[in-house]
């Protein structure tokens, strides 16, 4: 069985090498080699969650330390990834703890040390001298994968925490000049200075994520260059660039999806900011055939985060052909397996579009109600940090202003002044 694994690892049947790996694992339980290969083949079969599983199984039976350490990072990193916030968290800030890496006690703590470090970054700046891997000291090298681990997996659901960890990363790695944690630690610092929308912010996230490119094509890395497309995509969408970015996301996705193994993740990200391209496109069309099959993509996987994005924008389609019952259900289903303890970005989405829904109704004063609800804690946990999600946020609550204005006429200059105040910040 674990020839037969190997062999099926080669041939990029990932899914068969799963099994047969498992297999392979119940006739020798106590070889902890084999049950890592069958986490990483589940890894490159995209089944995360699972994989975080193995890698957790596996750190508790090894004796040590430091390779514990690794692979419940790994295990901490899968969940994550998967959407499995809860499950990734509880290992995660134990690992932390133990590196002497402090995890912000709030979302403003981190926004202090994410400005703390950006300005680091800038009296510093961002050369370095390459090295190769076998060439630093591994302790530098965990805390650099520890960082960028807490930062990828918390990046799309705890935002200000999540660029705290990425900014840190992105330190060690031009420390350690390691050139491909260095070329990811660039691409992700760039998406993070374009989402400030200031002009100036806006042309260094941009350069910073062209020489992730360059540092990707120097390595002849595919999956860094493709990080960097995705990210120059996602960039283009917080600024309302929607050609562009559905371009390059598109861009991404293809080589991801021809020439990388082991990106999950990384398609699941491209895809569900691709989608919301769509919706703001007006792509319905395109939204639906590809929202579907991206989304029984993720059901299939177990795949938490890709599932939640999906359903809600695939809502909004629903929306659009007047079946508000049906887009208020895919909502109340996609929170059924989403982490109740943060208010997240796809919380501040799904609140958005119950608002479309109450305005659709014929109640914006509800929809008005909501928004009032929610703004302070989706200030408070910067889930409305990115440019876009302000602005959508300004939008929605000036719409129903809007609404109300139109249907009680006398106090129509009142709510239209609202309104206008919505449209000037």
């Amino acid at each position: 069985a674990r020839l037969a694994a190997e062999r099926a690892a080669e041939a990029l049947a990932f899914d068969t090498a799963a099994r047969l790996y498992a297999l392979a694992a119940e006739c020798d339980p106590d070889d902890v080699a084999l049950r890592i290969r069958w986490a990483e083949a589940l890894v490159d079969a995209g089944r995360l969650g699972d994989a975080g599983a193995r890698y957790l199984d596996c750190a508790e039976s090894t004796t040590d330390p430091g390779a514990a350490a690794r692979l419940r990072r790994q295990a901490a990193e899968q969940y994550l990834l998967s959407g499995r916030i809860d499950e990734g968290m509880a290992i995660l800030r134990p690992l932390l703890q133990a590196a002497g890496i402090s995890f912000p006690r709030s979302p403003m703590t981190a926004l202090f040390g994410v400005i703390f470090r950006s300005i680091s970054l800038d009296i510093r700046g961002l050369d370095f001298d390459r090295r190769s891997e076998d060439q630093l000291d591994r302790t530098l090298i965990d805390r650099i994968d520890l960082c960028w681990a807490a930062g990828r997996g918390l990046g799309s659901v705890d935002v200000m925490r999540g660029a705290y960890f990425l900014t840190r990363a992105l330190q060690l790695a031009l420390q350690a000049g390691e050139p491909r944690r260095t070329s990811r630690g660039l691409a992700q610092f760039g998406l993070a200075s374009i989402g400030q929308a200031g002009a100036k912010q806006i042309t260094k996230g941009r350069a910073h994520i062209d020489r992730a490119a360059a540092i990707g094509v120097e390595l002849d890395d595919p999956s860094l260059i493709a990080f960097a497309k995705i990210n120059a995509g996602t960039g283009a969408m917080t600024l309302g660039e929607w050609r562009e970015a559905w371009d390059k996301l598109r861009e991404g996705v293809e080589i991801l999806e021809s020439r990388c193994t082991g990106v999950a993740w990384e398609l699941s990200f491209a895809r569900s900011v691709g989608c919301n391209v769509l919706r703001n496109l007006g792509s319905f069309d395109e939204l639906t055939r590809s929202g579907q099959d991206w989304l029984n993509i993720a059901l299939e996987r177990g795949d938490r985060y890709g599932a939640v994005w999906m359903r809600v924008l695939l809502s909004a389609v629903t929306m659009a052909a007047d079946d508000a019952d049906g887009a208020e259900r895919a909502l109340a289903e996609s929170l059924e397996d989403w982490t109740p303890q943060l208010f997240t970005p796809q919380h501040l989405l799904i609140e958005h579009l119950r608002a479309e829904i109450e305005r659709y109704r014929g109640d914006p004063q509800a929809s008005l109600a909501r928004f009032e609800r929610l703004w302070k804690t989706a200030e408070r946990s910067f889930a409305m940090g990115w440019q876009v999600n302000l602005v959508s946020s300004l939008q929605a609550r000036a719409t129903s202003q809007i609404d109300i204005a139109a249907r009680v006429p006398a106090e129509r200059e009142r709510w239209l002044s609202a309104a206008d105040k919505q449209a000037r910040k």
